[in-house]
């Protein structure tokens, strides 16, 4: 896990079992890579990873109307984070919870919607 708290949880958020039954790679490969977008949430220097490669940081003019995961709200705090998501090409939002102990981070919740 990364060193950054904002990069463990929002890379604990990509690798939940919620989040991942919504990817469908093997159906649609063109949503990989997983193209996350850029936005004032999240810094484009976080570095994730899904599907055994880099995530890619796009606009969305950049992506050409390809899939894209929004991180819409990020809190991490001493002893609690929790990560907000969109992911429209399956309609759905959500947030995971987490809850630190020690030096370890561990996922306390999650809810996902569809819109």
């Amino acid at each position: 896990m990364p060193d950054n708290p904002v990069e463990t949880v929002l890379q604990m958020t990509l690798d939940s079992d919620g989040l991942n039954k919504y990817f469908h790679v093997e159906e649609r490969p063109e949503r990989k890579p997983l193209r996350i977008l850029s936005n004032n949430t999240v810094p484009a220097t976080v570095r994730l990873q899904k599907f055994g490669e880099p995530a890619v940081w796009t606009t969305a003019a950049e992506s050409e109307g390809k899939p894209l995961l929004e991180f819409t709200s990020v809190k991490v705090e001493a002893e609690t984070a929790t990560v907000s998501f969109r992911y429209p090409p399956e309609g759905i939002s959500g947030t995971v919870e987490f809850r630190k102990q020690g030096e370890t981070w561990t996922q306390t919740g999650s809810r996902i919607a569809e819109n």
